[in-house]
């Protein structure tokens, strides 16, 4: 059985993200790309996001399967076998 103690930090993780995104969303390209800071705030922003989610799917497939993905790319096409993303969305 899934962690769903994990699964949900992760999910915050994920929604306190998303809620640095709408802010880096308000800011000119120009200055997100030439002020560092910004660049590297929306760039750490960014990894923190793409790490929970990645945390989440292995952490589902490891434990409805036994066994771990070897990349995460085969974490999202698992987690599409086991119906739980949609074929269309696990192959982006």
């Amino acid at each position: 059985m899934p962690n769903k103690k994990l699964i949900f930090k992760k999910l915050e993780e994920i929604l306190k993200q998303l809620g640095h995104l709408k802010i880096l969303a308000k800011i000119k390209e120009k200055q997100l790309v030439g002020d560092a800071r910004n660049f590297y705030f929306a760039e750490r922003v960014m990894e923190r996001l793409i790490g929970a989610a990645l945390d989440i799917n292995m952490h589902m497939v490891a434990d409805l399967t036994g066994e771990v993905p070897e990349n995460y790319f085969d974490s999202f096409t698992a987690l599409a076998k086991l119906n739980i993303l949609p074929p269309s969305f696990a192959q982006l």
